[in-house]
């Protein structure tokens, strides 16, 4: 089955993007979140292919885990995602 997750990661981060393209990274594509006032998210969406919901969370974190704490490190900016909310359709 393929789930496609939405997860918002929070950062003081901003991402450069070339023509409104976001930037991605393991099959995960990473745009500014810019809702109403909060613009200290970004959004993080893939696709994924498992049996069940729960492992496809599971692969989804696992890439996320690879990619965020990298993108903290080198942006020197707080960054964290376990605790933000996602969306699973």
């Amino acid at each position: 089955m393929k789930y496609e997750i939405q997860h918002r990661i929070e950062t003081l981060a901003r991402i450069a993007m070339v023509d409104d393209n976001p930037f991605s990274s393991l099959e995960i594509y990473f745009a500014n979140w810019e809702f109403w006032h909060e613009k200290n998210f970004w959004l993080a969406k893939g696709t994924v292919e498992a049996s069940n919901l729960n492992d496809a969370m599971a692969s989804f974190n696992e890439k996320l885990l690879k990619l965020i704490p990298p993108i903290g490190l080198i942006s020197q900016c707080y960054t964290e995602f376990r605790a933000q909310p996602f969306l699973v359709k």
